[in-house]
């Protein structure tokens, strides 16, 4: 089903990534030849890791620095340079690292943010590359972290390494910044939408997309640039994307999206690091990469000749090979019916002023195109969520008719209620605005509040329906 390995193509960069260092050995620059790689290896790799990485790759740069290095694409990227004969690799990154890192002494973490400046310039002093893979990933962030360290993030990470004369620079980018809602499917970059977009689905593409046109539009002779972005990456120590797939189908609760027909591509982990590697050494002066944005996926290694996958039948077979029910005999949701939930989650979204799970961007982007694991479960249950809100809405709007009715024929008519006082009841005529309290409140079970009472005997009088008055008016009786 998920393969790991298997050939990197950068969409139809491959063979421009080539070219490119054929260019540049006839220019007599900066090519390296394959060497022989380091036999220290991560603990942590999967068989299939470890035999890839013994094969012999093209030289990395002796210093590099990575933000974002604990996470899970970064992490392995910093183990693939270690591998591949870096002498130094320096980790930044918010989140410390984790108990599955690995110790080498080639390896220093760092514990810091993008956009401290000092603590950037640190890392970066010195430095042969940056590759800047720290971002706020998700569409449920707050806005302000979005700009903060998406935008404003990217830029610090530029003015630190012209300050420190760092000649080049690979940023991890995503798709999501050329979809537009419009059909992608079988484009290459090039024939994707272009940056800047009029509009963006979701603010984390708008962000990213913000921070990739800064890196790339910045690419010069004194700075190397270029924007590489995967598609659903998957593998070893994947803490988001299948493991959350896989939750939500052993409790049943996990559900096909539409006719289930949706084409997707995959990322291997170490295909993603290995195209960010292939990046830097595609960057020279006058290289046609500079400044240029490429998508990594699995290409011919897919079940497909064409490079795709059948999202809903990969997920089906993760799902039984665990011992779960196959999704194709349940219930598959209606896309129509998330499009219109999603339509109304953001209007509410919008009225609140906050960010709601369930949104156009999840279902179009994650869920009719590629879903991210971690939306999957929430919008199915969002589904029900927002089916019982309808059920109470319409309780609700059926109380304020009825009061509202009840109202304007009180206004018109006029009710007369039980009064009692000093020992004698008496009928009077109720305002419209306390028969509308009397009315919901009798709508919601409650005693009848069209009820005074003076004098002696407080109880012996009977509370009227607000109805009851309309067609027999009582006499004055004794209590």
């Amino acid at each position: 089903m998920l393969r790991e390995g298997g050939e990197t193509h950068v969409g139809h960069s491959q063979r421009t990534i080539h070219t490119a260092q054929q260019r540049a050995a006839d220019l007599g620059l900066d090519v390296r030849t394959p060497i022989a790689m380091t036999t220290e290896r991560s603990p942590h790799l999967s068989p299939v890791q470890l035999e890839a990485s013994k094969a012999k790759r093209p030289a990395v740069p002796k210093i590099c620095v990575v933000t974002g290095g604990t996470g899970f694409v970064g992490a392995r990227l910093v183990e693939m340079l270690v591998e591949r004969g870096a002498k130094e690799v320096r980790c930044l990154d918010v989140v410390p690292p984790p108990a599955t890192a690995w110790r080498h002494p080639n390896i220093t973490y760092v514990t810091g943010d993008v956009c401290d400046a000092a603590t950037l310039d640190w890392v970066v002093a010195g430095a042969d590359c940056v590759w800047h893979n720290a971002a706020a990933v998700g569409p449920f962030h707050p806005r302000p972290l979005y700009f903060r360290v998406n935008y404003e993030g990217s830029l610090n990470v530029l003015r630190a390494c012209r300050k420190a004369g760092v000649k080049k620079m690979v940023m991890s980018s995503s798709p999501s910044t050329r979809f537009d809602g419009s059909d992608v499917d079988g484009l290459t970059e090039a024939q994707m939408p272009t940056l800047p977009q009029k509009r963006y689905l979701q603010l984390y593409a708008e962000t990213k997309a913000m921070g990739e046109l800064a890196v790339t539009s910045a690419s010069d002779d004194e700075l190397f640039t270029c924007a590489v972005a995967p598609h659903q990456v998957y593998g070893p120590r994947d803490n988001l994307f299948l493991p959350n797939i896989l939750e939500a189908g052993g409790t049943g609760r996990l559900r096909i999206f539409g006719n289930g027909q949706n084409r997707i591509c995959f990322t291997h982990v170490d295909n993603y690091a290995h195209g960010l590697i292939l990046a830097e050494q595609a960057l020279y002066r006058g290289s046609p990469s500079n400044g240029k944005f490429y998508i990594v996926t699995d290409g011919d290694t897919h079940p497909h000749p064409q490079g795709y996958e059948r999202l809903w039948v990969a997920i089906d077979e993760a799902c039984v090979a665990m011992g779960f029910a196959s999704l194709w005999g349940k219930v598959k949701l209606p896309l129509a019916l998330l499009n219109v939930l999603a339509a109304v989650a953001e209007v509410v979204a919008w009225l609140l002023g906050t960010t709601l799970k369930l949104n156009r961007f999840n279902v179009k982007a994650r869920v009719a195109a590629a879903p991210s694991a971690h939306t999957l479960t929430y919008i199915y249950v969002c589904v029900y969520i927002y089916i019982y809100i309808y059920i109470y809405i319409y309780i609700y709007i059926y109380m304020c008719v009825c009061v509202c009715v009840c109202v304007c024929v009180c206004v018109c008519v006029g009710v007369r209620v039980c009064v009692c006082e000093r020992g004698v009841c008496h009928t009077r005529l109720a305002s419209a605005h306390a028969v509308a309290v009397a009315t919901v409140h009798t709508l919601r079970g409650r005693r009848h509040p069209l009820r005074r009472h003076h004098g002696r005997h407080p109880r012996r009088c009977r509370p009227l329906s607000p109805l009851a008055p309309l067609v027999h008016i009582r006499s004055p009786r004794r209590c």
